[in-house]
């Protein structure tokens, strides 16, 4: 894990750029990839996060 005093920043990207799908139209394959791609983006996030506060709670 991470050496005391060690930050780490992360930006999560919205790859599937779902707001703009609405925009244009996406439909059928096209718009579950994307649902899915933001549910892994989140799911990853809450990961790391949980991770984090693990980290920080035995320090």
């Amino acid at each position: 894990f991470l050496k005391e005093g060690r930050e780490v920043k992360k930006n999560l990207v919205d790859l599937a750029r779902l707001e703009c799908v609405v925009k244009i139209g996406v439909e059928g394959v096209r718009l579950r990839e994307g649902s899915y791609i933001n549910k892994c983006l989140m799911t990853l996030g809450t990961v790391i996060k949980k991770l984090r506060d693990g980290i920080e709670s035995q320090g």
